[in-house]
């Protein structure tokens, strides 16, 4: 039986089904955290932890961790840039050895430079070779003369490593200004005399074949097979292209042969013979020949060789610095000749070899007698001078630069990039031949006059020398009238043989010859290291 409902009776409430219960559970969890939430955010902070308004937040922990690998190397030293490091590597059998009669100079290895250069001051005093109280040399209130650099900044080096540029040696001569650092090519139009080939027109102007076959395809072909027909131009982008040359009519003299002809007109023989296929060499008739724009300080009569002879002829009332500038002059490098990278990790493009046919310089071996055309071109203008300030009879003789193509040369260490110059000291006049066969066969005066030759250009980077052996030329330098402050510049001794003083520096086997390392020219490609 259905039980029937009061009217009379209160509503019933609906029963609560289970999500009513969950929206209830869930506000009262959101009424707790903002409850806990409220309470934190109240909390007093500690006063240990307080920050004063100025106060900057503490640095990242990066600042606490080790510096890394690399940089840790940043700060140390680079070994291979030690000159003596890189330097010290054997030479050649005749250039090498230990020399005989030097024991008591091989013991000596002052360290305190003021007590070496009294010692040596009390030396040239009691050989009355310092004057007294004038032993300087020099006028120390001139300003004209420069003064001592300060030894600590020889040892600063460039982006690459290097040391400092050598500033200019020769205080009497006027410092040269420096090299721009970068050149422009520019175009220019060559035209093409009888006799040339598209090779000796590359090589003038200090371009690959292939460029030169490019740029003018429509004259050469895009293959390069066409000939060169005289008179027709060709475009060539070049630096510092040399000014075109221009023909001339040369009267024969008597006595003349092609070969007279060609020095005297300072052009290649070979090429003298094809512009005159059909003339013979008769007095009185004329050849024709193309020549280098005439210099202001030439005449039409001078018939020195082009390397630089000593047989130049004198001109009357003419002073021997002049006389020597017209040798100078008449010096001629091709300019293609390139160092590319460091002279212990680098090749050589478009090798020089160090000319021979005028007795100025002698090679031992001619195929490992090439350099970078800015070397070749230090070295003749320093043999010119010294042999026309000395009157030495004998050649300048090269022991080594490097191979025709530069690279590993063993077993030297560096003359990989025709930077590189062994050159063997002079020998007194009683030795026979041009080798010393101890350093008691050197000719000391004549060394440091030799040595001077290359300091005064500003284009030698080093020089190096025995140790114990600087102390002689340091001494010949003296008697000749170098000043202290300049030999401060030049010498390393009386200091320690490991400072990074000097030009000229120690290098174990560097007895009886000297090593030039020239600067880098104009040309010269990723050219750094020591």
């Amino acid at each position: 039986m259905t039980r029937r409902r009061d009217p009379a009776a209160p509503p019933r409430r609906p029963p609560i089904d289970g999500w009513t219960w969950a929206g209830v559970a869930l506000l009262a969890l959101f009424v707790m955290m903002g409850a806990a939430l409220t309470g934190c955010i109240s909390a007093p902070v500690p006063t240990s932890t307080t920050l004063p308004t100025n106060a900057q937040p503490a640095p990242a922990a990066i600042e606490s961790e080790p510096a890394t690998d690399e940089r840790v190397d940043a700060l140390e030293p680079d070994e291979s840039d030690d000159p003596e490091d890189e330097e010290d590597d054997p030479v050649e059998e005749e250039f090498e050895g230990a020399t005989e009669g030097d024991d008591d100079e091989s013991a000596t290895d002052p360290t305190d430079p003021d007590r070496a250069l009294a010692e040596l001051e009390a030396e040239l005093k009691a050989e009355g070779l310092v004057n007294g109280e004038d032993a300087s040399f020099g006028d120390p209130d001139d300003p004209d003369d420069p003064g001592p650099d300060d030894p600590g900044d020889t040892s600063g080096a460039d982006a690459e490593g290097d040391p400092e540029e050598p500033a200019a040696a020769a205080p009497e001569e006027p410092k040269q200004p420096q090299k721009p650092k970068k050149h422009e090519r520019v175009w220019v139009t060559h035209t093409i005399i009888p006799g040339e080939s598209k090779p000796s027109i590359a090589d003038r102007y200090g371009v690959s074949e292939k460029s030169l076959i490019r740029w003018n395809k429509s004259s050469l072909g895009a293959d390069g097979k066409k000939m060169l027909r005289a008179g027709r131009t060709l475009k060539v982008f070049a630096l510092d292209p040399p000014p075109p040359r221009v023909e001339i009519t040369a009267k024969i003299r008597k006595g003349d042969s092609w070969s007279k002809v060609a020095r005297r007109y300072r052009v290649d023989e070979a090429m003298l013979r094809k512009w005159n296929r059909k003339r013979k060499m008769i007095a009185g008739k004329t050849l024709r020949v193309w020549v280098e724009p005439k210099r202001d300080d030439a005449d039409d009569d001078d018939a020195e060789d082009v390397t630089g002879d000593d047989d130049t002829p004198a001109v009357a009332g003419e002073s021997s610095e002049r006389a020597l500038a017209r040798k100078l002059a008449r010096i001629k490098v091709r300019t293609s000749g390139a160092s590319v990278g460091k002279p212990n990790k680098g090749y050589l493009i478009n090798g020089v070899a160090v000319p021979t046919k005028s007795g100025i310089l002698a090679c031992r071996r001619p195929e490992y007698c090439y350099g970078s055309s800015h070397t070749i071109k230090q070295l003749m203008v320093a043999a010119v001078k010294f042999k026309h300030r000395t009157g030495y009879e004998k050649p300048v003789v090269i022991g080594a630069v490097s191979k025709r193509k530069g690279g590993r040369f063993r077993p030297h260490r560096s003359h990989q990039s025709g930077r590189d110059i062994d050159i063997r000291l002079p020998v007194r006049a009683s030795v026979t031949g041009t080798e010393p066969r101890s350093t008691s066969d050197i000719d000391w005066d004549l060394s440091w006059k030799l040595v001077h030759a290359f300091l005064e250009s500003g284009e030698v980077q080093y020089i190096f020398l025995s140790y114990p052996l600087q102390r002689r030329l340091y001494k010949a330098a003296r008697a000749a009238g170098a000043s202290k402050e300049d030999l401060a510049r030049w010498i390393q001794w009386p200091r320690a043989s490991k400072t990074n003083n000097g030009v000229v520096r120690h290098a174990k086997g560097h007895d009886r010859h000297i090593h030039v390392r020239v600067t880098c020219g104009a040309r010269d490609r990723k050219c750094g290291g020591r």
